[in-house]
């Protein structure tokens, strides 16, 4: 193990390529997606399309481009081993990527070279927020630092108290951080000064890990809580605009741990246990509700609301009236983690294997095969895939169809 000091950035000449070199691991990820003689054995859809009827849309090419092992796996752990999801910084083409070890990388898009690493005071808590030439990134314990993207100097860093899961958001000078006792802060951007708080209550009952939770646009926050409440708040000041209840009456497991999707009119936001809700973005009254239970992921896309649940379920709806148009079982019992769209694709990411399916239809093109599980949700950047497995393996595809 290199030995790191605290918020020092590290060499790229100390840094040995960690690349995989085992040529059946490269011949397995460059063939990765394979196209299925049987789409019966990924699931079913309840559409009434027949899944051996493919769609029009021809399937997608996913070529291996890179890979570094990041964290040496441990081989007694039965638990998720990574959290954090990669984030992609468009302006310059780089990922940066937390790790269970503590390290914070930042590589090169386009070869995976490793740019520079350091090292923080525990591991990563949540996906690392790039904005204005700096990186923003939480740890286990609460240290929340601000980093400069080109050199990985700290530029600040506060101490929260406790562990931030939810992944930062930045707008109009402002980083908005919530953590794990239901408390949002806004911090200056440039140094961290604290300008105002909101909090709830933390229910005393089983919550869920707050992996997303907020959103801003046009100078308003909408944040979801572990009680099951969505509130409004102007993003200067903090006052609360609205608040409502999304829990659905369930007494545990109802956070809500998505980041809302704000449109034009309106808000849709999610309750693990309390169902699908679009709200009106101005009184947060209800518009549409769908009664889902186990929901792990939201993404809209061109008028089209997609949502995984940890049951193996992914299902798509109309976002103005709450229509159901498909929806997609796997075959096995494994979770749905994640979703996202990629062209006429969706990318479902699973704790089994990637899932790339027909976004019209629902119909399962193909699948991610030979690599360890993700429980980190994907990213997507630049016409790549970026995904850091459990076994702490951070691999990018180059997409096209």
């Amino acid at each position: 193990m290199r030995s790191l000091s605290p918020s020092r950035p590290i060499s790229t000449k100390q840094i040995s390529s960690d690349v995989l070199q085992s040529s059946k691991l490269r011949i397995s990820l460059v063939v990765a997606f394979l196209l299925q003689a049987g789409c019966a054995a990924f699931g079913t859809t309840d559409t009434g399309i027949s899944l051996t009827t493919k769609p029009d849309t021809p399937a997608p090419e996913f070529v291996f481009h890179w890979d570094h092992q990041l964290v040496k796996p441990s081989t007694f752990s039965t638990h998720p081993g990574e959290f954090a999801a990669p984030a992609h910084s468009a302006g310059t083409d780089e990922v940066v990527v937390g790790t269970s070890n503590g390290e914070l990388t930042k590589l090169q898009a386009s070869n995976g070279e490793i740019l520079w690493q350091i090292r923080l005071k525990a591991a990563l808590s949540s996906k690392p927020l790039v904005a204005r030439n700096t990186v923003y990134a939480s740890t286990f314990g609460g240290q929340f630092v601000a980093l400069d993207l080109f050199s990985g100097e700290t530029r600040w860093e506060v101490d929260l108290g406790t562990t931030a899961e939810a992944t930062p958001v930045f707008s109009e000078g402002r980083v908005l951080v919530k953590d794990n006792t239901d408390v949002l802060r806004a911090l200056d951007a440039d140094t961290g000064e604290e300008l105002w708080r909101y909090s709830r209550p933390t229910p005393e009952y089983f919550v869920m890990r707050q992996s997303e939770a907020i959103a801003v646009d046009a100078g308003e926050v909408f944040a979801g809580f572990s009680d099951g409440h969505l509130v409004s708040l102007q993003l200067e000041t903090g006052e609360l605009l609205w608040g409502v209840d999304l829990s659905a009456g369930a007494e545990s497991l109802m956070d809500v741990n998505q980041a809302p999707i704000v449109r034009e009119d309106s808000v849709i936001a999610s309750s693990y246990s309390g169902g699908v809700y679009s709200l009106d973005r101005a009184s947060g009254e209800i518009n549409w509700r769908q009664a889902l239970a186990n929901i792990t992921d939201l993404h809209h896309h061109q008028g089209f609301l997609y949502v995984t649940q940890a049951i193996g379920r992914a299902s798509a709806y109309d976002a103005d009236t709450g229509e159901p148009i498909w929806g997609f079982k796997l075959a096995n019992t494994n979770s749905a983690t994640g979703v996202v769209a990629f062209g006429p694709y969706l990318l479902l990411s699973t704790s089994e294997a990637t899932y790339v399916l027909d976004r019209a239809s629902g119909y399962p093109h193909n699948k991610l095969l030979g690599y360890s599980k993700v429980s980190s949700k994907l990213t997507f950047g630049a016409d790549r895939l970026y995904m850091l497995s459990d076994r702490g393996v951070i691999t990018a595809f180059q997409l096209g169809w």
